[in-house]
């Protein structure tokens, strides 16, 4: 064997540990993280092999002997000669290999290797048990670490990269709002979730922690009232330095929208109110914070069809709507060349609690849904809040980064049947 016995004990162990003994180790579920181990580990292998390198450069018999495992001693000359070279770049190769897989583990994207937690998807896919499995399923609630600590990230393969970045989601307390802030989560953000109902916060809060996201910040209060953008910008800058998306999802309809009501006027002051006017100030309140976003500033505004297609006793809200629309496209023309991507979503029909805002309830509304919505979509469905979310989450990431000043509906057709 000569002096290569130390250079094969060494690889042979390796393989053994890396091929062998790590699914069964992680299969198994140890109560330490395997991150302890196979770091220092993959680090000692990497200046091994670099040591190893070196050698063979300088032309030592140590060097010599470890490659001549790969090279014949009844090769021609030649032949030899070439086996060498290869013989070169694979260990090459290796080193290149282990030191990657070392700074994919410190990086923290292979959160089954890391440790950190596993989940086993049970709703829509199957994975086998003999090896570890990404899938682009929603985590069930069965979920098990690989250590005693609790799981802070998703293991489900994320749809939209968003970690280092923090979001506002104004109205988040339910209906889309809440899905968006749920969904962004998940997607690795941190994200700041507010409205008037402390109750529903909690639950929003509770469905993000149980789904892996970081526990979100949340502020109680109304955006109507004087003061309180500026608060909730101030609590956020506070809880994590800085923000790098606003989302100005809070928005309401009214029941006396029609021309000839005699309330009118003053349900029209309120719609506008929190429809535009919140959406402005939030923005101009948000923009020095924006601009300084290492990943780019981002305003999401939540608009309506109604803006686009006039509708019969919705004047406050058709005008709120097309108002809101116009301060997108403002707004985009102005902080696009300084950094900041303005966008709407123009959502048609989608099943939530919207018809709270028209003092509808839930079983009127629902027959309203089938008999208007239901009627004029060209697909045979009504649009969900997951589908906005994840609209949302798109037009945010860097996937989405030539969307400015746009106004993107999805409505199921809607407009052109109706």
């Amino acid at each position: 064997m000569g002096t290569f016995k130390l250079p094969l004990l060494i690889y042979f162990t390796y393989y053994f540990l890396v091929l062998y003994l790590g699914p069964r180790l992680m299969r198994n579920r140890p109560p330490f993280s395997l991150k302890w181990v196979i770091i220092p580990y993959n680090l000692v292998m990497s200046l091994f092999n670099a040591y190893c390198f070196y050698r063979m450069l300088v032309g030592s018999r140590f060097g010599k002997d470890l490659i001549s495992v790969h090279v014949s001693y009844q090769d021609p000359p030649e032949v030899a000669e070439e086996n060498i070279r290869l013989t070169y770049l694979y260990c090459i190769s290796k080193y290149v290999d282990m030191l990657d897989t070392l700074f994919f583990i410190l990086r923290k994207k292979a959160d089954q290797v890391t440790g950190l937690h596993v989940y086993h998807h049970t709703s829509n896919c199957r994975p086998r048990r003999r090896r570890l499995q990404h899938s682009n399923c929603p985590p069930s609630k069965k979920a098990f670490p690989l250590n005693n600590k609790s799981p802070k990230t998703m293991s489900c393969t994320r749809k939209y990269d968003l970690s280092n970045r923090v979001a506002i989601v104004t109205g988040s307390s339910s209906g889309i709002g809440a899905e968006i802030a749920y969904t962004f989560a998940v997607n690795g953000a941190q994200v700041v979730i507010t409205g008037r109902n402390a109750g529903n916060l909690g639950k929003v809060a509770k469905r993000i922690e149980a789904a892996g996201g970081s526990a979100p910040l949340q502020v109680i209060g109304s955006l109507t009232d004087e003061g309180f953008p500026a608060q909730l910008i101030k609590a956020t800058v506070d809880k994590f330095g800085g923000f790098d998306i606003l989302v100005n999802c809070a928005g309401g309809a009214s029941p006396n929208g029609a021309i000839d009501n005699p309330n009118l006027l003053a349900e029209y002051d309120n719609v506008m109110n929190l429809n535009v006017r919140t959406v402005v100030e939030m923005t101009v309140l948000a923009i020095p914070y924006l601009e300084k976003s290492k990943v780019g500033g981002n305003v999401l505004n939540i608009s309506s069809i109604a803006g686009m297609k006039a509708s019969p006793g919705l004047l406050a809200y058709n005008t709120s709507k097309a108002a809101v629309d116009m301060v997108t496209k403002t707004c985009a023309l102005e902080l696009g060349p300084r950094g900041i991507r303005v966008n709407s979503i123009n959502p048609g029909p989608v099943a939530s609690n919207f018809g709270q805002s028209m003092n509808m309830d839930p079983e009127t509304f629902k027959e309203w849904q089938k008999n208007v919505f239901l009627k004029n979509s060209l697909i045979g469905k009504i649009g969900a809040v997951e589908d906005i979310a994840n609209l949302a989450a798109f037009i945010v990431s860097d996937d989405g980064k030539n969307l400015v000043g746009s106004l993107v509906v999805s409505d199921t057709g809607f407009m052109l049947k109706s």
